[in-house]
């Protein structure tokens, strides 16, 4: 039936629908299967399970998860240093041998552990405070992703004394300062030395308030020397 000619048409809805159902089982066929949803490898995936199991069977092989776990890094890393021969797989489920993961923990680390070492809580921050120490990464695994650090290098410059656990080391301070007394601004002193602007002013605030203080002292030792 046609409503107005060369314009709207009416068709029977049974007929309509009939036609839809079987063009949606036709599709249907068509499509591929679903994959199921979340990491393949992950500790509460089939693979992952499974992997449990037969890590207690044999405590010389581990699983994705486990030897992610060891690193301190992503299945996704594990994933990568196994395609990149970082580490050798031997079989589908436990495919790494946990001396071998366990010597390169002892070699490389990864920047969620550098984190905690250092004190910093933003990707920014401890890039910044890496590339300011001159520690640039061993490799990548996936280019401006996933950098990968040599272990031994990011230990030594934690234990350093000039280094204060959990906040920013000293020397970041000193720069810093040292920028703002030659006339920089604090904002981009802050961009800079990789610290927060809030950090970065209560520095140069308390900074300020001792100067004052010490030319308040100096002024009064001269006042007392001269009576």
């Amino acid at each position: 039936m046609e409503l107005k000619s060369g314009g709207w048409k009416v068709y029977p809805r049974g007929d309509v629908e009939r036609a839809l159902k079987q063009r949606v089982d036709e599709l249907s066929k068509q499509m591929p299967r679903s994959h199921p949803t979340g990491q393949r490898h992950g500790p509460g995936s089939p693979l992952g399970k499974l992997a449990a199991e037969q890590e207690l069977a044999d405590a010389s092989k581990v699983g994705y998860a486990t030897a992610a776990s060891i690193l301190g890094c992503t299945i996704f890393a594990v994933q990568k240093l196994a395609a990149t021969g970082h580490l050798t797989v031997t079989q589908k489920v436990v495919p790494f041998g946990r001396r071998e993961v366990e010597t390169l923990a002892t070699r490389i680390v990864f920047l969620p552990e550098i984190m905690r070492l250092s004190g910093y809580v933003s990707y920014v921050g401890v890039m910044n405070w890496l590339e300011n120490a001159g520690i640039e990464p061993l490799f990548w695994l996936k280019i401006g992703g996933v950098p990968v650090f040599d272990r031994a290098v990011v230990e030594e410059h934690v234990a350093r004394p000039e280094f204060i656990r959990g906040a920013h080391p000293r020397w970041i301070k000193r720069k810093l300062l040292g920028m703002v007394e030659r006339g920089g601004s604090v904002h981009q002193a802050s961009i800079a030395c990789g610290v927060s602007y809030a950090t970065a002013k209560r520095w140069a605030s308390t900074e300020t308030a001792s100067d004052s203080v010490r030319v308040l002292a100096a002024n009064s030792r001269s006042r007392l020397n001269a009576s």
